[in-house]
């Protein structure tokens, strides 16, 4: 499975459309070494190896590095959502 991994560019995007804050200001007041740090944790690994193979877990350690909860947590969270049936019932 091919993995796309959201950038400062996608980072910023989406923190304007969350905060409703100009994008000039959200330059000048974010640690975007942070934010890029906390991007690139779910690509971590060895040589050829990644250390977070599941997508479940690529976004649990998303969640984590970007403050939000422990890893563990996060996981739980993500394969309720993914395993919760729709809106519908089904």
């Amino acid at each position: 499975m091919s993995v796309q991994y959201p950038d400062n560019t996608d980072y910023l995007v989406v923190a304007v459309a969350v905060t409703g804050l100009y994008n000039h200001t959200l330059l000048l007041t974010t640690k975007l070494d942070l934010a890029d740090s906390a991007l690139h944790a779910p690509s971590a690994g060895f040589s050829e190896h990644e250390l977070y193979p599941d997508f479940v877990d690529k976004a649990a350690v998303l969640s984590v590095a970007s403050g939000e909860c422990d890893e563990a947590r996060a996981a739980e969270r993500l394969r309720a959502l993914l395993v919760a049936p729709d809106v519908d019932g089904s």
